[in-house]
């Protein structure tokens, strides 16, 4: 970096890119997986912890390669995801991982739970947030050339609403929580879901068929315009 005139510096791109090397080769890739104009964030993962697991990561996220099969592109971004949250359990599915997570949180306070939030993402819900980042590293990668690749964006996590594309939220055909879960969290509101008092939005779930406020202007709905409101802060990992 070079001082200029009028408190303005030079940034030379070529120090740059030698210096940061060895991020290089991912950088694209975990953009996506974590969050850009495109793709949804991951709760409580922030930049900043991206970069400084990426400075250490060994190996290549298999993301914008339009010929790489889908189950190998899961399976790389899975082991990354997963060194994210401090874990080593890199082969195991994230519900696998998801569950241990959990027990180590409550710690023996099981009067406790932790926010669904601070957990990894399910398997149902990681594989299309998955496609549409592999989709969009693709895109990001062809940037050199005269026109991006005929891909269908209906094979890569989204679904057409009318004129209207959006995220898939889960895997078709499966639900976003086991039975048991959400015949357990659901909320008897009359007047909206609009606090904490709400014990779906407690635990950062959407109201279900289960809730007792289906049938009332719910303001907590499972919709694809039901974001999470969680800031995108820096995961305290666990020790």
């Amino acid at each position: 970096m070079e001082a200029c005139s009028q408190g303005r510096s030079a940034i030379d791109v070529n120090e740059v890119v030698k210096k940061h090397a060895t991020i290089m080769p991912n950088l694209l890739a975990a953009h996506a997986l974590t969050g850009c104009d495109t793709v949804s964030s991951i709760s409580r993962i922030g930049k900043a912890t991206v970069l400084k697991k990426l400075s250490l990561y060994k190996d290549i996220i298999c993301l914008g390669d339009p010929m790489m099969p889908t189950d190998a592109v899961i399976l790389s971004a899975t082991k990354f995801i997963s060194t994210l949250y401090g874990q080593k359990q890199d082969e195991l599915p994230l519900d696998n991982l998801r569950s241990i997570m959990f027990q180590m949180k409550i710690g023996g306070k099981r009067h406790l739970s932790p926010k669904l939030s601070s957990l990894p993402p399910t398997n149902a819900g990681f594989y299309p947030h998955c496609q549409r980042a592999h989709y969009q590293t693709i895109l990001w990668k062809s940037a050199g050339s005269p026109s991006p690749p005929p891909l269908n964006i209906l094979h890569y996590g989204w679904e057409k609403t009318g004129s209207m594309f959006q995220p898939v939220k889960v895997v078709p055909g499966q639900l976003p929580a086991p039975n048991e879960v959400l015949n357990l969290v659901s909320c008897r509101c009359t007047t909206g879901c609009k606090s904490a008092l709400c014990s779906c939005r407690k635990f950062s779930m959407s109201c279900t068929g289960f809730c007792s406020c289906n049938g009332f202007e719910c303001f907590n709905p499972s919709t694809p315009s039901n974001d999470s409101s969680d800031s995108d802060e820096e995961l305290q990992e666990e020790q």
